[in-house]
């Protein structure tokens, strides 16, 4: 039997607990973005700790459009499989709204785990989402967002699978905000 030139990759079992403890320390991470598992080879070569799986980087080279909701939860979790299959290190997944309620967030959760995620992001945009550098974005009532993080960690098997959640609120309603803190409150 032949050994391919380009081996399967099986992250150590310990990583996502080492990725959570390296973010937990509370040291600063650059985390550059990629779009495919060669990004995702070149960063890790560089010696970065970790990669962001962008979903705006995959739908614009990918689908050649906008991220505005058109990359499904299977293009994203084959995109995610593929970078596992090349870099030891941790992936930290765009998930965008969790591709639904929190019931599809759920599910959401466990086929990036499943696809090699060591982080996965979920963001309280409604549906259809736009790309955080678009205008006419809006959120979801803090309840459902709410209703969403809870499944996510319900939905991990590997409680070190961190469960990222981004507000959008802040580059909508500025001046209703006054500060961040109600940003941190949802």
């Amino acid at each position: 039997m032949t050994q391919s030139p380009w081996p399967m990759r099986v992250s150590d079992p310990d990583a996502r607990s080492a990725f959570r403890r390296h973010v937990e320390s509370g040291t600063t991470l650059v985390v550059p973005g990629a779009s495919s598992a060669l990004i995702a080879r070149l960063i890790e070569e560089a010696g970065y700790p970790a990669t962001y799986v962008t979903g705006a980087g995959i739908a614009n080279t990918y689908l050649g459009m906008p991220d505005i909701g058109l990359l499904s939860l299977t293009e994203l979790s084959a995109h995610v499989a593929a970078m596992r299959n090349v870099v030891d290190t941790p992936l930290i997944v765009d998930a965008d709204t969790g591709f639904g309620d929190a019931v599809n967030t759920w599910h959401t959760v466990r086929v990036l785990e499943r696809a090699g995620a060591s982080a996965v992001q979920i963001e309280d945009q409604t549906f259809p989402k736009r790309c955080g550098h678009f205008a006419g974005k809006s959120t979801i009532p803090s309840e459902e967002m709410i209703e969403k993080v809870r499944a996510a960690v319900d939905a991990r098997t590997d409680p070190n699978l961190l469960i990222v959640a981004r507000t959008t609120m802040v580059s909508i309603a500025p001046v209703l905000l006054g500060s961040a803190s109600a940003s941190l409150r949802r």
